[in-house]
């Protein structure tokens, strides 16, 4: 490091420097006293003695190096070096550094197009999002939209987006309770309104009880405001590797516990590798940028609106959302229901000779069937009497309907010979009518696809995850293609392989609602013609 400080204070003065020999004899210079020489300005020289031990003992006898500057700041350096004695001439010395001064001119000459289209880029998003907010007149959707434009101008591989208590997550499966956490400590650890940090799970993981799986670095921003908004960017780990040309005492005495260094042997010089893990990209000055003008960009926004409209049309359009919804909810879940009690019917009237024990069964299966047709209504009589309807969350425990709603499911799709296992069957916490809705719609469509099958199966399962609780419901039915993953939440959407089943296109989107009411995530697997894998997380609340 010393030979670069001593190379970076010499090639500040005189852009280029040619030592023809190294090893050859120095020439004395006589000068009158008066008039001390100036050898700074002179660009054949010999090298320092340091210098030149180094070299020769890396077998180098000849040396031209070029500085790289930019805007009158110095880059980085080029060395032209030869094992022999060489001579240069000097116009083909001066050739060399004006070819080297047109590179350099061409790259300052890109960075600033760079720059120049960045700021563009980040002024484009701007209109966008400000199109958003007048459109909507909705912080949090306006953001949701442009999640993807989010992650990508801070150069993140997820984000949360944390706005009056609701949790929006792009991405990233993390808990709700991990989130405020999260913020807790960043609002005790940084009086800043933004953070940056790329070594985040290395510091605080063990605290929050986080490890790097999902994480390591992340940035954050925060706006007080009438809506309360924090958005929070992750990075994953990335490994970094760096070479030493002579040993880094310094740094290896800091017994980081994420590094760790490697002697190579070499034959002229001491080389060490330096690995460093349980870090990220470091957070750039244009991460930085834009997450600052972000922030200014949401203040000014919020304050182009009156509070008291916002409110008002919230508050109307969340009733009549959440009551169309619910209408549409309702409708499509009471089917299963009413299929039990008319195939029950019919088999009594029918058969009026049938044996006791089936009798029964059927009498049984109506009386369940109205059971949940009366907790459905009971719920939209709830819903109806008040201003905002607010779900009793309380642990729900799944084992005591899940084989219920298997067995109306199989009623109705003709599907009794479909072979149904169970793994762990964990209570989960939310409110027991539409999670009890949940799994009917993603029971019945496990069952409805899979029933035509040869040998249809259905699997249910549990496990703790993290923060969660995961259930994950597994089928070998027909299956999703690839491309329509994307588009399977929205609403009246059939699938293509979908045309011989009956459904309406609203099963899916009932579950999304019903998901992002409890607060939980969603995530789908699956293979045209194989099968698919639904897995939900729940908030683990112990």
């Amino acid at each position: 490091m010393d030979i670069f400080k001593l190379a970076k204070n010499i090639h500040q003065v005189n852009v280029h420097r040619y030592a023809a020999q190294i090893d050859g004899p120095t020439i004395r210079i006589i000068s009158n006293p008066k008039y001390e020489p100036n050898l700074s300005q002179t660009n054949i020289r010999m090298v320092s003695p340091i210098h030149a031990a180094y070299m020769l003992k890396d077998g180098v006898n000849s040396n031209l190096s070029v500085a790289l500057q930019i805007d009158g700041k110095l880059w980085g350096f080029i060395f032209c070096q030869s094992q022999e004695a060489k001579k240069i001439n000097l116009l083909k010395r001066e050739a060399l550094v004006y070819f080297i001064q047109m590179a350099v001119n061409r790259y300052a000459e890109e960075q600033k197009n760079y720059e120049k289209e960045f700021h563009d880029d980040i002024r484009n998003f701007e209109l966008q999002l400000k199109e958003k907010l007048v459109l909507k007149n909705n912080l949090a959707e306006s953001l949701r939209v442009l999640e993807k434009e989010l992650c990508y101008y801070a150069k993140a591989d997820s984000m949360v987006i944390f706005i009056n208590g609701r949790m929006y997550a792009y991405n990233i499966v993390i808990g709700e309770q991990k989130i405020l956490e999260i913020i807790a400590l960043l609002k005790s650890e940084c009086k800043e309104q933004y953070y940056a940090d790329h070594e985040f799970i290395m510091k605080y993981g063990e605290q929050l009880e986080i490890n790097s799986e999902r994480f390591v670095g992340l940035a954050g921003l925060h706006v007080e405001m009438d809506e309360s908004c924090t958005i929070l960017w992750f990075r994953k780990e990335k490994e970094f590797h760096r070479k030493w040309v002579e040993k880094p005492v310094r740094r290896i005495g800091m017994k980081l516990p994420n590094e760790s260094f490697t002697h190579e042997k070499h034959p002229y010089l001491d080389i060490w590798n330096q690995k460093t893990i349980g870090t990220s990209e470091p957070w750039g000055e244009e991460e930085i940028y834009f997450i600052k003008r972000l922030r200014e960009l949401i203040i000014q926004s919020a304050d182009n609106f009156s509070q008291e409209i916002d409110k008002l049309n919230k508050e109307v359009g969340d009733l009549n959302r959440a009551l169309d919804n619910y209408a549409n909810t309702v409708s499509h879940d009471l089917k299963n229901p009413l299929s039990a009690i008319n195939l029950s019917t019919q088999m009594l009237l029918q058969r009026p000779d049938m044996k006791e024990e089936l009798r029964n069964r059927m009498l049984k299966n109506t009386k369940d069937a109205v059971d949940v047709i009366g907790e459905l209504l009971r719920s939209v009589h709830e819903f109806s009497k008040v201003k905002s309807y607010e779900y009793k969350m309380e642990p729900v425990y799944v084992d005591e309907f899940l084989s219920q709603i298997v067995e109306f499911s199989q009623i109705r799709y003709q599907a009794e010979h479909a072979e149904v296992t169970y793994g762990t069957i964990l209570p989960v916490y939310g409110e027991k009518s539409i999670v009890y809705q949940l799994f009917q719609n993603l029971t019945g469509n496990a069952i409805k696809y899979s029933a035509k099958g040869d040998s249809p199966k259905v699997h249910f399962d549990s496990k703790i995850k993290h923060e969660f609780v995961e259930y994950t419901i597994a089928d070998n039915g027909i299956g999703i293609a690839k491309e329509e993953l994307s588009v399977i939440f929205d609403s009246f959407k059939r699938l293509s392989n979908a045309g011989n089943f009956e459904g309406t296109g609203l099963g899916l989107s009932i579950v999304k609602r019903i998901v992002d009411r409890l607060g939980m995530q969603i995530k789908i697997e699956s293979e045209l013609g194989k099968g698919t894998t639904i897995h939900l997380l729940f908030p683990n609340t112990k």
